[in-house]
């Protein structure tokens, strides 16, 4: 029987329709041909949307960068701004506590003189009362005191009264003071606010800004996928628009397809056998087991034309044909193959299986 040493067994590589088939069992094909084609118009919108998917997903991690980038700037703009501000308010705190300083040696001033008044009121009083005392002594003396009494009572409430405008003073820079010392204590307490703002805190703000590590793998990762995506969709739709061509010279032996159908991908299509790597399954009596010997030459006859070939493999084992014979089995080459060989016809094979010369015979 002669077969074909060579097989493939074509499958749909996309999932599409056949546009067109011009495979038929027994059609001789030439190596190239192009047997089945494909209708691509799912696999351009495939490949199109793949595409979009990979611009989707740079623009997404473009974002993403640009809006940590901005973020990370902002943080480094507030932390620049909070020491500033940080600065003004030392500086203000420093203005404040000189503020205080003099007033508080202002007061400090104002409440010594009232002291030194009051001492004098008592002086003068006890100065008056020496002079009572000793009036019943002399009238001249009397009447002296008298007037000087009178001068002092005049004394006395100008005194009371320059000794109660220094309190008042003295009370209005102490409520100065207070105000200030608040004032100070909430601006110490904005300089630990900016503190602990432009220390870790500003440095935590600018590491939250940016993107992490895994982020920006993340990103990387969807990048990828998304690129694989569109170049698996590519080469799909690269396939679907070569089709199926013929790898080599043959005939076909199978068709498992047909045009107008949908292929899905993997689903068998057809089977080429090629009709130049041609052999002959020969079945040879075990009895002349001997004779076939590999390498040994012969002469093929299929049909009305002829052809060479030579023993490529012997079976190591014999096995019982339909009529219970035992049979070995040997596969013969043909050595020059031609068009017209036809695959699965029987065949004639006379093999030489010894030489000899000069001798005689009748």
């Amino acid at each position: 029987t002669v077969e074909s040493e060579r097989s493939k067994v074509f499958y749909s590589p996309v999932n599409a329709p056949v546009k067109t088939c011009r495979t038929k069992v027994g059609t001789a094909v030439k190596k190239g041909d192009l047997l089945v084609s494909f209708d691509v118009t799912d696999l351009e919108k495939d490949n199109r949307q793949s595409e979009l998917s990979v611009l989707q997903a740079r623009y997404t991690s473009e974002d993403a960068r640009e809006q940590s980038s901005r973020a990370a700037k902002a943080a480094a703009e507030g932390k620049a701004q909070s020491v500033e501000a940080k600065k003004q308010v030392q500086e203000q705190i420093q203005d404040k506590k000189k503020e205080i300083a003099s007033l508080e040696k202002q007061a400090g001033k104002e409440t010594s003189q009232a002291s030194k008044n009051a001492a004098k009121i008592a002086s003068l009083r006890k100065d008056l009362e020496e002079n009572l005392d000793a009036q019943s002594e002399q009238q001249a003396i009397k009447e002296n005191a008298e007037r000087q009494l009178s001068k002092l009572d005049g004394n006395k409430e100008e005194y009371e009264q320059q000794i109660q405008e220094l309190l008042k003073k003295a009370q209005e820079a102490t409520d100065q003071i207070a105000s200030l010392q608040k004032a100070s204590r909430s601006l110490e307490n904005q300089l630990a606010v900016l503190e602990n703002a432009g220390g870790t805190g500003a440095a935590e703000q600018l590491a939250a800004a940016g993107l992490t590590s895994g982020q920006e793998k993340n990103l990387e990762v969807t990048e990828d996928l998304a690129e694989l995506s569109r170049l698996s969709t590519g080469e799909l739709l690269e396939k679907g628009r070569e089709g199926i061509k013929a790898e080599f010279d043959g005939v076909i032996s199978d068709v498992k397809v047909q045009e107008g159908s949908t292929a899905t991908q993997g689903l068998e299509l057809f089977t080429l056998v090629s009709n130049q790597d041609v052999k002959v399954r020969l079945e040879v009596p075990a009895n002349d087991y001997e004779n076939l010997i590999k390498g040994s030459k012969a002469q093929i006859t299929i049909g009305r034309a002829s052809y060479q070939g030579s023993v490529t493999s012997v079976d190591k084992i014999a096995l019982a044909n339909e009529k219970g014979n035992a049979v070995i089995h040997a596969d013969v080459t043909v050595n020059n193959p031609d068009e017209e060989l036809c695959i699965g016809v029987g065949a004639k094979a006379v093999l030489t299986v010894a030489e000899k010369s000069d001798i005689l015979y009748l």
